[in-house]
This record gives structure tokens, sequence and C-alpha cells, in this order.
């Protein structure tokens, strides 16, 4: 409104009558009735860019477009009314009202180009009659009523919904219906063969769930996802429950059904089954109520470039409701040096290495600090020790809050996760602690010696080891340093192998040991 105070002001200051005076009224509803029209519009446009100073490039680029267009267009056809040529005025008619309903910033300048007209009449009309600026005010209210519903339709997912819905049904008629009715036919038909070739963590899993999961914060029941047009469903019936203080994992290859599955935990994709539960809300029913309570890092940054580390993680937690401003600094304060940022803190967010973006996109996951947090693949693009940095933070900081995260790396996740689920063909496969999946489907354990004792020590060690654990076999070998693999499923339980070793140390003058569970990955 600031803008078109100014304006104003400058009529006044010039003396410009048509715009003064008894027309002031008018004018300064045209004002503000462009800048209600032109909000919601110019924020649902922006959907279809990915760069804020493409966006505003092309917007300004457009309207200005539009505007001169629709001007020089208007103006030529009164011109050629005034000439009295056949089939103007219809034309003139049309195109006015067009213009009307498509811009608001057509009824902002044809507005005042009417209350310039109607002042120089010789019988003029008042200011809010119909024909002066009348229709241009009740078009723009009628844009500003549209823009809003569609962009509340945009934000809430309804248009996305309807769309698929509409897109569903016109394959649905030219024949993906009877296709798809055919596979969930199958798909029932072999559904008892399917349960019991599911394994028993996953189905431990899905019955906690079906019980309510009594106190679990996160909640998938039974989520499925079939795109339209799909036969087969992307995801098919995944189930599990986070608590609070657990960090879940969820892993599988590209393709897996990860990123869908956690596109219907935030509410971006609508399930085609089931449903899921953010902090006791459904994310069908509730969503909005579950989103207070849910922080989240998407696998892309979604960070303005010329807006600071700093700026970032205050207006965030402006929007949580966090007041008041000296609690707001503190807490950012604090997030920037759990996240190693403060130095960079006041630099524009574009001059960011992509490893200190990542850091930012986790910082704004758990401002506010939410009871649920969903990290997509949150170290990606860092080095080691930022790595480290936001592992610890995320270990530490996770006590009261239940995380649920990706990632294509095992030693993050055996690093964090106190639990791992992993997705193969859009089905949870197996489900545990990483001891526990290690202990059930690993490959057996890894041991090493520290020697000293050159050659002689050497082939010593190793006769001893192939007489006490023939299965085992070498994996490295050096001067100081004899690794060995024991493959899984042997006679040898850990505390004999344990037992060995020592009996080697004591008899060969070992410096040190080790034994470790094969990794995830491995």
């Amino acid at each position: 409104m600031g803008p078109a105070a100014a304006i104003m002001l400058c009529f006044a200051l010039f003396g410009l009558p048509q715009f003064v005076g008894s027309n002031l009224a008018a004018v300064g509803l045209l004002f503000v009735l462009f800048g209600c029209a032109s909000l919601p519009l110019t924020y649902c446009l922006h959907f279809f860019f990915t760069d804020e100073m493409a966006a505003l490039t092309w917007m300004l680029v457009g309207y200005f477009t539009f505007s001169f267009l629709s001007t020089t267009t208007n103006l030529m056809l009164e011109l050629l009314v005034e000439a009295q040529v056949a089939g103007t005025r219809g034309a003139l008619d049309v195109t006015q009202w067009l213009f009307r309903l498509v811009s608001p910033h057509y009824c902002l300048v044809k507005g005042l180009s009417d209350l310039t007209a109607n002042h120089n009449d010789d019988h003029p009309r008042h200011a809010l009659d119909a024909e002066v600026t009348g229709y241009h005010l009740l078009v723009m209210t009628m844009q500003t009523g549209a823009g809003l519903a569609l962009l509340f339709a945009i934000e809430y997912g309804i248009l996305a919904h309807a769309a698929e819905l509409l897109r569903g049904c016109a394959l649905d008629l030219l024949g993906a219906w009877q296709r798809a009715r055919r596979t969930r036919d199958e798909r029932e038909a072999h559904g008892e063969e399917e349960a019991r070739e599911e394994d028993e963590d996953v189905l431990a899993e899905q019955r906690v769930v079906e019980a309510g999961a009594a106190g679990a914060s996160i909640v998938a029941d039974g989520l499925r996802k079939r795109y339209p047009g799909e036969a087969q469903e992307a995801v098919k019936g995944v189930w599990f429950a986070v608590r609070a203080g657990e960090v879940f994992g969820l892993l599988g290859v590209n393709g897996a059904g990860k990123t869908t599955t956690f596109g219907m935990l935030t509410g971006e994709q609508r399930p085609t089954g089931g449903d899921a539960r953010i902090a006791g809300h459904s994310v069908l029913r509730e969503l909005q109520q579950g989103h207070r309570h849910l922080g989240y890092c998407p696998q892309f940054d979604a960070t303005q470039a010329t807006m600071t580390g700093r700026e970032h993680l205050t207006m965030y937690a402006r929007l949580r409701g966090i007041t008041p401003h000296a609690v707001v600094q503190a807490h950012v304060a604090q997030l920037l040096e759990q996240l190693g940022l403060s130095q960079y803190s006041d630099q524009p967010a574009g001059t960011y290495s992509g490893g200190n973006r990542r850091k930012l996109s986790v910082g704004i996951a758990l401002v506010g600090r939410p009871t649920c947090v969903l990290l997509d693949e949150p170290s990606t693009g860092m080095d080691p020790g930022a790595q480290r940095a936001v592992w610890d933070l995320i270990s530490r900081g996770m006590q009261d809050h239940a995380v649920v995260l990706t990632s294509h790396r095992m030693e993050e996740c055996e690093a964090l996760c106190t639990r791992v689920g992993i997705m193969v063909d859009g089905r949870l496969r197996c489900v545990g602690s990483a001891e526990h999946l290690k202990w059930r489907f690993g490959n057996g354990y890894d041991f090493e010696f520290r020697i000293n004792g050159g050659e002689e020590q050497r082939e010593a060690i190793g006769a001893f080891v192939a007489e006490a654990l023939p299965k085992a076999f070498v994996q490295e070998e050096s001067k100081v340093r004899l690794k060995y693999h024991l493959e899984q499923g042997g006679t040898v339980e850990l505390s004999e192998l344990f037992a060995k070793m020592y009996e080697a140390c004591q008899q060969f003058g070992v410096d040190d040991y080790g034994v470790s569970q094969t990794s995830l990955e491995q």
C-alpha cells in the first residue's frame, strides 16, 4: 500500500483534478483492489519457476508486455469505433471484458484512464459508476476471491488431487481401469501367498501398527501409491511406527519407493491406499495439524539465495510461532553454533558451499524442536567433517524426537539409526536394528591382529588361525597387520572367537586385536 499512497500523494501535489477531490475514493479503491487481486495471481504464477530471479524477471516482462498490448489494442479499437467502422463496437466490448477478467493490471490502467475521460466529459458521471470504475472494481474483487481460492487449492493439495482424479478418470475411460482391476484381482488372489513370503520382523511391525502403535509419533499404516495410468503400484503397502527418541532409517535403491513414501508422509502426495499419522494426526484428514509438529529436510535444498542463514532460521522460527524476539535470536544462534555455520550466518545462502547449504536445510528442519522430523539424505554433498557435525547434532538433539531419514550411505545409517527398514520394489523387506539385520543377514565377522614380530610371527599366527578357525581366510596382509574374515553360519560362537584371539595374543606376543561385524553395506 506504500507505493499506492505515494502515487496518490503525487496526484495531489501535481494538482491532477481527475484523481483527487470527489474522485479520490475511486482512485484509492482501484489501488487497494489491484494489490489484493495481483498478489494471489503473482503467488500462483511463481509455482512455474524454480529460480526466484527468473520468476521476477519473466513476470515483470510478462506483466509489462500484456499491459502494453492490451492497452494498445483497446486504444486502436476505440479509434476504429470513433471512425464508425462496422463491427468494431462488439469487438471492443468483448476485448475489454476479456482483458478485465484476465488482468488486474488492465483494470487499474483502464480505470484511471476512464476516470480521466469522465472528468473531461461535458456530463461527467459519478466516479464509482459502472461505466467509469465500477466494472473494474467488481472484476478485481472477483479476481481476489478466485486467486485466493486457487492459492489455497494449490497449497493444500486440493488442485493436485483433483487433477489426479480427473486424469485417472480419463485413463479409466480409455481402458486403464480394466487393466488396473485385473492387476488388483491378481494381487488379491495371491495376497495370502505374498503374506507368507513377508519377513517375520516386517509382519511383527505391521501387527504393531494395526494394533494402534500406541505412543508412536510417526506411523505409516499400509501406505500404497499408484500413479494414474500405471498398472503397478509404486508403493505396495508399507507399515512402520517410530517413537520419540528413535531414528528410523529408510534404505533402498533408486525406484524402491523411498521418495514416494516420504512424499506421502509429508502430505505432498496423497496415498491411494492406507494412511499416515504425524503426531497422531492423519495426513488425509488433519494434514495442517500434523504439519505443526513436523520438521522436513528435502532431498534438494529449499533455500533462498539472497537470504542469509540467520534470516532463514529466523523466518522459520517466526512461522513456527516462537516468541519473543530474544527467544528467537537465542534459538537461532544455538542452531547456527551446532551446525557450524556461525561464521557464515550473515552471508547470503547463495554463497554457501553445497555442504553448508545442506547444513542449513537440516537446521530449518530442526527449528522449533518439532516432535517429528523427516530428513531426506541429510548429509549429501558434505565433506567428512561436516557429516560428522550433522551426525552429532542429530544424535544429540533427537532424544525427544521421532526421526525418519533416507540415505544411500550405510555408514550413516549405522551411525545414526536405532532401527533400519530396507525397501525393495515398493515394500519393506526387513526391519530392525543395524546389529539385528547384520546378525540375520550379515556375512560374518572381520577380525585382525596388530603385529611387530616380522615374518616368523606372521607365519605362526597364520598357522594358528588355520587350525583354530579353519573357515577363516585372509582379507588383508601387511608387515604390521593381519586381517581375516569368518563367514556367517560357522560353528564358532563370538565368545569362542574372542577366546581364540586372546590365546593367540598370549602365545605369539600380538600387540593388539579386534573383532567387528561386517557392515550393512557388505
